[in-house]
């Protein structure tokens, strides 16, 4: 029996290291205390620009997975790809690998919003997030040198990649012929 209680603690432990975020770069990571919510004033309707989209690392087992896919396939078609990471030697499987090692994530599902015009990682997102005004105003976010990292609509800390295009490379384009488009 007490190597199930291992388990499942080992389990715990392992989910809660999951929303530790440091900077790509080994660089400490920045909080926003404020835990003032700008989503409450934006409108609902605010448009997507083109080129904007989320590519989900997520896994088909992982109920929340499940459930932000059904959330983008409902209430925002088009806007979102889902990448698996059951395959070991998949696109999808490397990028989340690589934001484990990085430190940036420990597990499922992780949004990656992606701005195709510019070739820049908007923002990440850690966990099931099930807010369209929220998305709609992470869609719209300006790309920028240290790129923000979210647990629902609070930064919780901030990615500074080394290079901003092999970073975009591995998370937004690359994972493209793995992803499966929603809506």
């Amino acid at each position: 029996m007490k190597p199930l209680y291992l388990l499942i603690l080992a389990a715990l432990i392992g989910a809660a290291i999951g929303f530790a975020v440091v900077l790509y770069n080994s660089h400490s990571w920045e909080s926003d205390m404020s835990g003032a919510s700008s989503e409450a004033s934006s409108p609902p309707n605010i448009s997507i620009p083109e080129g904007r989209y989320v590519v989900i690392l997520g896994s088909l087992g992982c109920p929340h997975c499940r459930a932000l896919k059904a959330f983008f396939e409902d209430k925002l078609p088009g806007v979102a790809l889902f990448c698996s990471i059951d395959a070991r030697d998949s696109t999808c499987a490397r990028a989340f690998a690589s934001l484990v090692t990085a430190r940036i994530t420990m597990g499922v599902p992780t949004s990656v919003v992606c701005d195709n015009s510019s070739r820049r990682v908007v923002a990440i997102v850690l966990g099931e997030y099930g807010d369209v005004a929220g998305w709609r105003q992470l869609l719209n976010l300006s790309p920028a040198q240290r790129i923000p990292v979210y647990t629902g609509s609070s930064i919780v800390g901030y990615v500074e990649p080394r290079d901003h295009t092999e970073f975009y490379k591995l998370l937004c384009l690359d994972t493209l012929q793995d992803a499966e488009r929603l809506g």
